[in-house]
């Protein structure tokens, strides 16, 4: 069987097809001439690059929608009921974000930013979101609050995003736990009623109120958060011998 006869699209010849190579506009052309070897092969570099990740947003949207984890295990861990992301409720990431500050204090760090200034603000949430994570953290749910909420009234716009895992959990409880974002985006007033329920308190009050909880409560923060700095000082220093 005769060979498959192709056009260089340098030289112009009548050539095998299997002593061309194909390039990046869809011609081929021959191997003798200079950069084409060299073309080809960037381009199946960037076609592989690109296939991989397609494959690994794939898994990813797989991971999401089935409720597992990075590692393909399933995860049980709480998640928002819209976008199914795992993160921590309320009470959890309130005592991650204290852990955090406390976290900032042992570093010098200020863990409140006062300024204005739309760069100090920026660079002090990095630091926060920074001192979030946890040593052991393996993704971002750490960094996403869940919000123990009601579920909306029948025909919100929630009950068309709710992710369908989530939806009978929406129905027995007439609850959810949704995520800032997804809020946001369905128009959930997160602090609807909070101002009601919450305590009224003077200053003197809460001052009392601060100063007990930093003689219980704050010293294990703070025991908890120079073990984690002690924790991420000895990864970072066993990073940079290897």
């Amino acid at each position: 069987m005769p060979p498959k006869m192709v056009k260089c699209s340098i030289c112009g010849d009548e050539v095998s097809k299997r002593s061309t190579r194909l390039l990046e506009n869809g011609t081929r052309a021959c191997k003798s001439h200079d950069g084409v070897v060299e073309q080809s092969e960037a381009r199946m570099a960037e076609e592989k690059k690109k296939r991989q990740e397609k494959e690994a947003a794939r898994e990813r949207r797989f991971h999401e929608r089935h409720g597992l984890n990075s590692e393909g295990k399933f995860d049980i861990g709480p998640k928002c009921f819209v976008c199914y992301k795992p993160g921590l409720r309320q009470d959890e990431f309130a005592m991650r974000m204290l852990i955090a500050q406390k976290k900032m204090q042992v570093k010098g760090e200020n863990p409140f930013c006062f300024s204005f200034d739309h760069e100090e603000q920026k660079a002090h949430i990095e630091k926060m979101r920074e001192a979030l994570k946890s040593p052991d953290a393996k993704d971002d749910r750490e960094l996403r609050c869940l919000f123990v909420r009601e579920t909306p009234p029948e025909g919100h716009l929630f009950w068309k995003k709710v992710h369908r895992d989530a939806r009978m959990a929406a129905q027995f409880l007439k609850g959810m736990l949704i995520c800032g974002a997804c809020a946001e985006e369905l128009k959930i007033d997160l602090h609807k009623d909070i101002e009601d329920k919450a305590p009224k308190m003077s200053l003197k009050q809460m001052a009392v109120l601060g100063h007990i909880f930093e003689e219980t409560v704050g010293k294990t923060l703070t025991a908890e958060a120079v073990g984690e700095v002690a924790a991420e000082d000895a990864a970072n220093m066993k990073g940079e011998e290897e």
